[in-house]
């Protein structure tokens, strides 16, 4: 038995895709059905990691990207959208496959059989399901190599107090107050990072725990956060991550 999560906000559509499954030779059973990337946040914390998930891109509060910012996803997934433009980030977040809507019988077999394949070669390995997700996600750095001026550093993580984009470039902030270049996409960066210790609050910063000295309620229901050695940058938490934020806080 195949336990399936369906992430998709148009019912229509979690219809068909029910009904697809039901005619393929799989024996499968779906387990959850989410319409939002909150609902999925929530599914997850409260139920056993599913077999395989269905995720549509397009949700109602967002791109279902922001899931994987917020929550360590150790399962296979498969993204259903009408659009092509998402196939890097999907992949970058380790989508296991991404087919085009409306998605058809063969294609969605196809699928299903290339998971599997790869689930039995990892488990012939001896990785059980949640070593197996950990193999496929990015390695945690434990250092960077940065830039200061003609010099090169390898720069601990544990010494970073945060990271942020400026002019198509990603620096870091050490807690001596130094600054560095860093050759990586800030994309990259918050992928690599041990997601208990950093967090994204908006498009441009990334944040340790230990560098936050005050948060303080901010207009639009969001919040400005005072980080040290980060004196002459103005951070404020996007709207849509206050909530997670807050619950990254409190774990």
């Amino acid at each position: 038995m195949i336990n399936v999560l369906i992430v998709e906000d148009e019912l229509p559509a979690v219809n068909r895709l029910k009904g697809l499954l039901r005619d393929t030779d799989f024996d499968t059973e779906v387990c959850g059905v989410c319409d939002s990337v909150e609902s999925v946040l929530q599914w997850l914390k409260s139920n056993p990691s599913p077999d395989l998930a269905f995720f549509d891109i397009q949700l109602s509060d967002g791109l279902v990207f922001e899931i994987f910012d917020y929550h360590s996803i150790d399962f296979p997934v498969v993204f259903l959208t009408a659009y092509d433009q998402y196939a890097l980030k999907a992949f970058e977040v380790n989508g296991l496959d991404y087919l085009l809507k409306p998605v058809s019988k063969e294609n969605l077999t196809n699928s299903i059989v290339k998971i599997e394949k790869l689930v039995k070669k990892w488990s012939d390995k001896g990785l059980d399901q949640a070593e197996w997700g950990s193999g496929l996600a990015p390695k945690l750095r434990s250092r960077f190599l940065v830039k200061m001026g003609e010099h090169l550093r390898s720069l601990p993580v544990s010494i970073i107090l945060c990271f942020y984009s400026f002019q198509k470039s990603a620096f870091c902030i050490d807690e001596s107050g130094k600054k560095y270049l860093i050759d990586l996409g800030i994309d990259k960066i918050e992928s690599s990072l041990d997601p208990e210790k950093f967090f994204r609050v908006n498009r441009q910063f990334i944040v340790s725990i230990q560098s936050i000295e005050d948060i303080i309620q901010y207009s639009n229901s969001r919040l400005k956060l005072h980080i040290k050695k980060a004196e002459d940058q103005e951070i404020i938490v996007a709207r849509e991550r206050v909530k997670s934020f807050k619950e990254w806080l409190d774990k």
